[in-house]
């Protein structure tokens, strides 16, 4: 299957690379590159980071490329100052290929490190992990969880905290803010995995819906469709590696998989409808049609999400036409502070339509285009930088991840994991925000950790 995967993936190469500007030997040396480290994601050690992120860069580096040189399309996202000439399109292709060579390299030098070590996708449910008072009160706690979540999304959702591309209604004291956006976007989704995975060890079988309606729940109230993805799609992989101790059957996997398909849907619909009244203003349902042209517009959504949401290819269109790279830059772009008065660097870098004084409305939303990593290393104006910095990143997030796999045994907790690390790294737009996530995600793990096991006299798992 991945044989003929490989040959699906090498023809739409090639057939790219005939539209392709440039050297079509450096962009076919591309292309197997990107192709090479995706597919060494699923033969030896298995690492559900390396997994998404090495997904998440196929996708927005090669399938962007092949689907925009094929289609003719162009790009949605601010390229900056590229001209489009061979030699520009071969200029960012190189930088590419540095991103995808330090991605390869780490792969297979994790792959002999850890030859002996099956990986973090598979862990055998123990009732030693579960703590005695979740067993005493199991009901309480889920309870109690779910009203609090229900709490906080009411809350986000009316006094408008935190709701995607607008800036905050309200700001409460004592940094409720910040404690509201860590509760949506990763604590209730870490906790209610821990749930899940204890009720697993427990005998009670896997609580799918609960993931499903987290997710659900979290996206709607942000306005954000990709959140559910990266809370409850990842559980999809976590739950099909761990197929025997979960004990699912066919029949009940394809369900997940309608129920997962089910609840986008109703966050689509939903995000769709509260985006609408809120940054377009109001639309009567007479405008709502489904004739051919909606269903041509469909087809353009799908091009969207299939090409279009992943970060790459255009940071690097934007870094490589850039005639100011360097240290200074590369200081002023990692070490810019956030804010609502002053956009990051790299929207000048890439002439994002959000600099412009003529976008609408700038004292109420707070749109920016993402760099991603690539770019964000790029700014140096070194392939080195860029080399080291891919691998050496790639080293720190698949040690943390074994860290906590060997530290909290859960998988539902490790796949969440990974795919909140491989966004970090994907969307990368600057040190700042990226610290305050890891101490946020340090806090989850050691929290996760002393209710589970505590240590020396405070022990609380591991009963007989």
């Amino acid at each position: 299957m991945f044989a003929l995967l490989f040959v699906v993936m090498l023809s739409f190469s090639i057939f790219a690379a005939a539209f392709y500007p440039g050297s079509r030997i450096l962009f076919i040396s591309y292309c197997l590159v990107f192709i090479s480290f995706w597919g060494l994601a699923w033969v030896g050690y298995k690492s559900y980071f390396y997994m998404f992120f090495s997904t998440f860069t196929l996708l927005g580096f090669w399938m962007k490329s092949c689907a925009h040189l094929i289609s003719g399309r162009e790009f949605i996202e601010p390229v900056g100052s590229f001209v489009w000439s061979g030699p520009a399109w071969d200029k960012a292709i190189v930088v590419s290929i540095v991103v995808g060579l330090a991605i390869l390299l780490f792969r297979i030098a994790q792959m002999y490190v850890m030859r002996r070590d099956k990986g973090v996708w598979e862990v055998t449910p123990e009732r030693s992990y579960v703590p005695i008072w979740y067993e005493r009160y199991r009901m309480p706690v889920w309870l109690f969880s779910f009203a609090l979540i229900a709490f906080v999304v009411v809350v986000n959702f009316m006094l408008g905290i935190n709701q995607a591309g607008m800036l905050p209604k309200v700001h409460l004291p004592f940094k409720i803010n910040a404690i509201v956006n860590w509760c949506l976007y990763s604590a209730f989704a870490f906790w209610v995995s821990v749930l899940v995975w204890w009720d697993v060890c427990l005998g009670f079988g896997f609580r799918f819906e609960a993931l499903i309606a987290e997710g659900i729940l979290c996206s709607i109230t942000i306005f954000s469709r990709s959140l559910y993805v990266t809370h409850v799609f990842n559980h999809l992989f976590s739950s099909l590696f761990n197929w025997k101790n979960l004990r699912l059957g066919v029949f009940r996997y394809l369900s997940m998989g309608v129920l997962f398909v089910a609840g986008f849907g109703i966050v689509l619909v939903s995000v769709a409808e509260l985006r609408k009244d809120r940054f377009y203003g109001e639309v009567s349902r007479s405008q709502v049609s489904t004739s051919g042209a909606q269903t041509g517009r469909a087809s353009t959504q799908f091009f969207l999400l299939l090409s279009e949401r992943w970060i790459g290819l255009e940071g690097v269109m934007s870094t490589s036409s850039h005639s100011g790279l360097g240290g200074d830059l590369f200081k002023q772009g990692w070490l810019d502070m956030p804010s609502y008065e002053r956009k990051p660097i790299y929207e000048y870098v890439s002439n994002s339509i959000y600099i412009s004084p003529d976008y609408p409305d700038a004292k109420k939303y707070n749109f920016l285009s993402i760099p991603g990593l690539a770019a964000m290393l790029h700014l140096s104006g070194s392939l080195m930088v860029v080399w080291g910095g891919v691998f050496v990143l790639m080293i720190v997030f698949s040690a943390s991840e074994y860290f906590v796999f060997r530290v909290l045994h859960n998988p539902f907790v490790l796949s969440l994991y990974g795919m909140i690390a491989a966004m970090m790294l994907h969307q990368f737009g600057g040190l700042y925000v990226n610290l305050i996530q890891l101490f946020e995600l340090t806090c989850m793990f050691f929290f996760l950790w002393l209710i589970t096991d505590g240590r020396d006299g405070i022990r609380m798992v591991r009963h007989a």
